[in-house]
């Protein structure tokens, strides 16, 4: 690696020429006007910024590029533009990163706020936008017809329209980002925290993400419309304060739809929607309406009978609501529904300083209260370990490692719960972690397993004839995990370290899989009469356990 020193312009275009994988150019602090970029590399070339935000740019086109990364600079326009004119623009790209950066229009307090896109990606892959602050732009960071792209941790504020906004895009995780919720828009605009707009969208997760909104309220929250057709749409552990109507909607036609654990409150006194597609999964979540009940497995909570059932001040006692709501005034009464159901979770990480908003608002850390009690367990007569390996099991990635257990009539269950421990040497590539699993679906299908595949941890489920995988991004190398997988005859579930992470109402049962178990390996390629192990696990497993019923993590710590 080579640090490349430059300090202006024209240095830059000449380091870029110069340049080879993994080269770092270090700017200077200065004024660097408009850049276009046009390189290909074979792994990151790194534009940094000597001084955080010190290298200032008007204006940043990346263009038929690979493997670049803007670190620490600034894209500071010195005039007000146009609607569709873009600030740090990606087309045509591949591996680009940008992160720990600002961008902004003209800082002039001049409202309504007409011009720019912030941050856009256009027709680009493998896109990568974190950490960076983005304000006084019309919409703050677009993607259109893009796919595996991250966007984490970006501080989005001083808005005309959209904070984020998507079309037709494919692999995306928008995770821990926050609105600052001020908005200068004109009076017929439609704003929105989050809007998948245009052509169909997939496979998207949508996590963590924060907007409170501050000097006005009438902006939607995650709005999935446009052409529709959306499908495998993951919403789950967000907090949205608004006024509209609309804090989560999902298009009708969209399939594949999860909307979880969200804590949504109206900054009035009436209702918040979630609209979701017939068949759509919604639970645990926390939001508005008329009346205070529980709703299946919602909380619907209301605002205006302090005697009634759901009151919202019982739940979140410091919330005044009105303009200029902070993220403190979201801390949970001790023992109420708010510490089990809505996005408590990631409130509980902001308000101990374990993860970071940028927002704007204040309201300092703040100690949550534990959660109630687990349930109690369920009846010893109906619960039943019909597997269990105690202790750690070494695996180093060979067949011969995998371990082999004959199917018994005690695995012939119509529910069940699969528990480990596992620890892996490495996450690249697919290994499979446990299961009961053979080609297709030979002899009646309802075959199972989880693995991890370039560190996804993936669950696989099948009835007699159709199959769904749940997931989870994020799995490390060298770092222990509790996993839990759950089906029974209404749905299969994924949990980590105690959090389900993906669910999907699916019917399976173990009654007529008569396949090997397998520790360590896969029996995806096994036939009738053959157990071939395939995708055999690299690292430790532990204390791994079978039940005969579907478990919480509550009910399996009572019981083992």
């Amino acid at each position: 690696m080579t640090t490349i020193n430059v300090s202006n312009a024209s240095q830059l275009s000449a380091a870029l020429s110069a340049a080879k994988a993994g080269d770092v150019i270090l700017l200077a602090n200065g004024e660097y006007g408009s850049v276009s970029i046009d390189k290909n590399f074979t792994d990151y070339v790194t534009i940094k910024s000597a001084t955080p935000l010190g290298a200032t740019f008007d204006k940043i086109t990346i263009s038929n590029s690979s493997y670049l990364k803007l670190d620490g600079v600034h894209v500071d326009s010195p005039s007000n533009g146009n609607a569709s004119d873009t600030l740090l623009g990606i087309v045509s790209s591949d591996h680009v990163m940008v992160v720990n950066s600002e961008v902004n229009g003209l800082v002039d307090n001049v409202y309504p706020i007409a011009g720019y896109f912030g941050i856009k990606a256009d027709n680009s892959s493998y896109v990568t936008i974190a950490n960076n602050d983005v304000h006084d732009v019309l919409n703050g960071i677009v993607m259109f017809g893009s796919d595996h792209l991250a966007l984490t941790d970006n501080f989005v504020d001083r808005m005309g329209s959209d904070y984020f906004k998507f079309s037709g895009v494919d692999n995306v995780l928008v995770e821990n980002n926050t609105g600052g919720g001020h908005t200068y828009a004109n009076p017929t605009a439609h704003e929105d925290f989050m809007q998948f707009q245009g052509s169909a969208s997939s496979n998207v997760t949508i996590r963590g993400n924060v907007f409170l909104a501050q000097n006005v309220t009438d902006v939607q929250g995650i709005f999935v419309a446009g052409d529709g057709g959306h499908s495998n749409i993951l919403i789950e552990n967000n907090l949205i304060y608004t006024g509209m109507l609309n804090a989560i909607f999902v298009a009708e036609t969209s399939s594949g739809v999860t909307v979880r654990y969200n804590t949504l409150i109206s900054s009035g006194d009436g209702s918040i929607a979630i609209t979701a597609p017939a068949g759509a999964t919604i639970d645990h979540n926390i939001y508005s309406y008329r009346n205070g009940e529980m709703s299946g497995s919602n909380v619907h909570v209301q605002s205006t009978n302090p005697g009634g059932a759901y009151y919202l001040g019982s739940l979140f006692p410091n919330l005044t609501r009105g303009d200029g709501v902070s993220l403190a005034e979201f801390t949970p009464k001790t023992g109420s529904t708010a510490t089990t159901y809505g996005a408590y979770d990631r409130i509980a990480d902001l308000l101990s300083g374990n993860s970071s908003t940028g927002d704007s608002t204040g309201g300092g850390a703040t100690a949550l209260p534990p959660p109630p009690p687990p349930p109690p367990p369920p009846s010893p007569d109906v619960t039943d370990l019909i597997y269990a390996r105690s202790g750690d099991s070494e695996f180093n990635g060979t067949a011969a490692s995998v371990l082999k257990v004959a199917h018994k009539a005690a695995f012939e269950t119509n529910q069940g719960t699969i528990a480990l421990t596992f620890d892996a040497d490495t996450v690249a590539g697919q290994h499979t972690l446990i299961s009961k699993d053979a080609t297709g679906f030979i002899e009646g299908g309802n075959h199972f397993a989880v693995s991890i595949v370039n560190g996804q941890l993936r669950g696989w489920f099948q009835d007699g004839d159709s199959s769904v995988r749940l997931t989870y991004d994020g799995i490390k190398a060298n770092v222990a995990y509790d996993v839990m997988a759950t089906f029974d005859n209404d749905s299969v579930e994924l949990w980590l370290n105690g959090k389900l992470v993906d669910s999907e109402q699916f019917v399976m049962n173990w009654e007529d899989n008569q396949q090997t178990l397998m520790v360590g390996g896969s029996g995806a390629s096994s036939s009738a009469s053959t157990d071939k192990v395939t995708y055999a696990f690299d690292g430790t497993i532990s204390d791994v356990a079978i039940w005969n019923e579907a478990l919480t993590p509550a009910e399996l710590a009572l019981l083992a």
